[in-house]
């Protein structure tokens, strides 16, 4: 009798500890990477995960995810109006639009995405245009500056 209980005892905690799981991996390293620019968590030899999806998400258990933050064509406080660049994406020109430009002291750097150096100019009206003519078709960054060389707003403009 006392075998029998210990026999459905155990197989019972056998069977309940079946449902009851965590997050299932089997790594064989891991740790946290931090530089000046941000940190990231990481782990070696994850194989298991489970995937959950509708419609409207997609979520994938077991696995760490990666997500970017950008902050490109946000106005500035110091700015006074808006600015606009457009066409974009463009085939020869950009041309920036000032909603309220009052002879402020401002330039324009074109860079690709290495941060190479394509162009630069000053802004000196209401409507600046840019030639890109000479630029090949890729993607480039279009940042204006105010008279200290600080960052009012970068706009990302694709070349074709």
């Amino acid at each position: 009798m006392k075998n029998t209980q210990h026999h459905l005892l155990l197989t019972g905690l056998l069977f309940y500890a079946s449902l009851i799981h965590g997050q299932t991996t089997i790594a064989v390293s891991g740790g946290n990477a931090t530089g000046n620019n941000g940190s990231s968590a990481y782990s070696l030899g994850q194989v298991v995960y489970n995937t959950y999806s509708s419609d409207a998400f997609s979520l994938s258990q077991g696995v760490q995810q990666t997500y970017q933050v950008f902050t490109l064509g946000v106005s500035s406080p110091k700015l006074k109006g808006t600015l606009t660049a457009y066409p974009n994406p463009t085939t020869h020109r950009i041309t920036l639009s000032f909603s309220q430009f009052d002879n402020q002291d401002l330039s324009y750097v074109l860079t690709d995405l290495q941060g190479r150096l394509i162009l630069t100019g000053a802004i000196t009206s209401d409507q600046t245009s840019i030639n890109m003519s000479t630029c090949i078709s890729a993607t480039y960054l279009l940042t204006v500056k105010d008279e200290n060389q600080t960052r009012l707003q970068t706009f990302k403009i694709i070349k074709r």
